[in-house]
């Protein structure tokens, strides 16, 4: 049994190929809606990379609370004391900008483990949040 061809709207062999004003104008809408979202994603990433950048050049960021479990640990060239081997393994993944999901995936144990990871080293090295773990171990290659 042989069945119809499909042009590009959708229609039965020996219609006009081209698709219809509606469907344009659908697909064009769409693709507006598309590239406000992409627009929008860039103006965030250009936000997180300013905030970054400030939190790497002058300490914290405008605004930023300190931290009220502990004072930041000054990064040591030696973190063998501080941070377990599978801590720093996290840390650097975690600064190369990976989320819990492919760290997870990268060294073969549960999202949960590197959750609870982080946790501890966030404690250890008396910061709270990712982006201050990601400056204390890039302080600490240097």
């Amino acid at each position: 049994m042989d069945l119809p061809e499909r042009t590009l709207c959708g229609s039965s062999r020996g219609t006009d190929p081209r698709p219809s004003t509606e469907t344009a104008g659908a697909r064009s809408a769409d693709i507006a809606q598309a590239l406000g979202a992409l627009a929008h994603v860039a103006g965030q990433m250009d936000r997180i990379h300013a905030l970054l950048t400030d939190l790497l050049e002058e300490g914290r960021p405008p605004g930023a609370a300190e931290n009220p479990r502990a004072e930041p640990v000054p990064p040591q060239r030696n973190r063998g004391d501080l941070l377990s081997p599978q801590e720093q393994r996290v840390l650097q993944l975690t600064s190369q900008g990976l989320s819990n999901r492919r760290i997870a995936r990268e060294l073969g144990i549960s999202e949960q483990t590197v959750k609870n990871y982080l946790s501890s080293v966030f404690r250890k090295i008396g910061v709270g949040s990712r982006a201050e773990a990601t400056r204390y171990w890039l302080e600490s290659q240097d």
